[in-house]
């Protein structure tokens, strides 16, 4: 089974760390794949360059054991869809099991994922709980949005089956989805920055590399 946890990593901080060992325990995968995009398309205002976030990324898993960095993404050196890495991955693990992990705040837009319809062939899903998220897209139009209009409705609409167990995914190679609720950690990459940009301490919420390769690079301030 391969587990694929996309993002930004604008900055990479504690809760990225403690989502992805926590995933690889709950799956009991020996390993989860921290995939950085080389620019996120369907986001403006990314601060740190590819190579600054993928620096970033290798400095805080180094003593991490369970994680990997994927470096596709930047290696190709321009934007890319989640639909071509994707492409990439199965060519490369055949029919073994694939699941790329997407939090409920970004699994609201999956109607404008592009090609999202191939998704079901390619890939299993698992769906973080995000706090403060609650499963509905209100700006969803259209039939593939219709009845309840959360995203498990919509998910279903393409193509994808639900889930009960971790266990579930291990002998699919594509085609479900699994909810899951994971330890919250209250920080995220837009705190950090706004932290930094004020002179505030981040050392609670990064690691000691990230913070000094940061503070040496004078990333995120004003």
């Amino acid at each position: 089974m391969r587990l694929v946890f996309g993002g930004t990593f604008d900055p990479v901080h504690v809760g990225h760390l403690q989502m992805a060992t926590e995933l690889a325990d709950v799956m009991s995968s020996k390993f989860v794949y921290m995939m950085p995009c080389y620019q996120a398309v369907h986001k403006q205002g990314v601060a740190a360059s590819a190579e600054q976030r993928l620096e970033m990324l290798r400095l805080s898993l180094k003593y991490h054991d369970s994680l990997r960095v994927d470096e596709r993404e930047i290696a190709r050196g321009k934007s890319s869809f989640t639909i071509d890495s994707l492409l990439d991955i199965r060519e490369e693990i055949a029919d073994d099991s694939l699941c790329f992990v997407v939090g409920t705040d970004a699994v609201q837009g999956i109607s404008a994922w592009r090609s999202i319809h191939e998704f079901s062939a390619l890939t299993n899903l698992i769906v973080i709980d995000r706090p403060g998220y609650h499963g509905v897209d209100e700006e969803c139009l259209g039939s593939e949005c219709a009845g309840e209009g959360g995203y498990e409705a919509r998910l279903q609409a393409f193509g994808f089956e639900s889930a009960l167990s971790p266990n579930d995914l291990k002998s699919v190679e594509a085609g479900m989805y699994l909810k899951l609720k994971l330890s919250a950690v209250d920080v995220s990459s837009s705190m950090v920055r706004a932290r930094l940009a004020q002179g505030k301490c981040i050392s609670p919420y990064v690691t000691g590399a990230v913070n000094e390769y940061i503070c040496d690079n004078g990333l995120y301030r004003n």
